[in-house]
C-alpha cells in the first residue's frame, strides 16, 4: 500500500515534513544514520528518525 509522503509542497521542492505526514518516526536511526538533516540540525540519538531528509 502506498501512501503520499506529507511533504510541504513538491510543486516548490519544499521537502519538509507536514503535520501527520507517514514519515515522521518512521526510519531507524541505526549504524550509519545521518547525524544532521538537511536543515543541519541533530536527528535524535539512538531512536527512531524521521525518513527523509528533514526531521519533523
Amino acid at each position: 500500500m502506498e501512501v503520499p509522503p506529507g511533504f510541504v509542497s513538491r510543486e516548490e521542492r519544499d521537502y519538509h515534513l507536514h503535520v501527520g505526514s507517514p514519515l515522521i518516526d518512521a526510519g531507524s536511526a541505526g549504524e550509519g544514520a545521518p547525524l544532521l538533516d538537511g536543515d543541519r540540525e541533530q536527528r535524535p540519538i539512538g531512536t527512531t528518525i524521521d525518513i527523509g531528509i528533514d526531521e519533523w
